[in-house]
């Protein structure tokens, strides 16, 4: 998961600087899907429990909520990032996942009866959201953190059989203030959710080579 971060306030904005910064990033895969079905697949995406209770609150548990100071600390607590944020991430990731399978080959449709389950597992934003900086009237929108997410996925076939899981996680472990200007409020984030789509996605290409489908 995330590490632990040291909150800076310089200039009355908050930075975030990593306790290794030796590490340039920390970075898990892994799939057992070892093959799609030759029919075509729905890719459903929904919040883990905790990501869902996190967009209006701050975590339940004291220790994932960093350096929060407050009831309304969000960007340090990372808590609060608001529905509208999430909504837009799983939708990225439902995109990106079918347009990089559709790509290798894979038909991708709502009314499939084979599933792809990806659940977004957790978020960090690299800024505050617009529902953060609602939230705490005092938090500045230039605060800057290392970011990131995991996302876990399992394959069900039509009758309901499970094929597989898929997971994979990366957080930013490495703080550049000169990156600070070109980033956006969920830039590592994004780029998880992308490198994901694109490494399952070639997986699978693969996987289906070898066994002929």
């Amino acid at each position: 998961m995330r590490k632990i971060l040291t909150s800076l306030a310089l200039g009355g904005v908050l930075l975030a600087t990593s306790s290794l910064a030796s590490a340039k990033n920390s970075r898990f895969y892994n799939n057992t899907i070892e093959a799609l079905p030759t029919t075509s697949i729905r890719i459903d995406v929904e919040l883990s429990e905790d990501l869902a209770y996190r967009a209006n609150n701050l975590p339940k548990k004291l220790s994932d909520r960093s350096s929060a100071r407050g009831l309304r600390s969000g960007f340090a607590g990372n808590g609060f990032y608001g529905d509208k944020d999430l909504n837009k991430l799983m939708a990225d990731l439902e995109k990106w996942t079918a347009r990089d399978l559709e790509k290798k080959g894979v038909e991708v449709d709502d009314n499939a009866q084979a599933v792809l389950k990806l659940t977004l597992v957790d978020a960090r934003p690299n800024r505050p959201t617009f529902n953060q900086l609602s939230q705490q009237p005092g938090l500045d929108f230039r605060s800057f953190a290392v970011g990131g997410a995991e996302i876990e996925g399992e394959l069900f076939a039509a009758n309901g059989t499970s094929m597989g899981k898929v997971s994979y996680e990366f957080y930013e472990t490495f703080f550049d203030g000169g990156l600070q200007q070109a980033t956006a409020v969920w830039s590592d984030a994004r780029r998880t959710m992308q490198r994901f789509s694109r490494r399952f996605s070639k997986d699978i290409a693969k996987n289906n080579d070898q066994t002929g489908s």
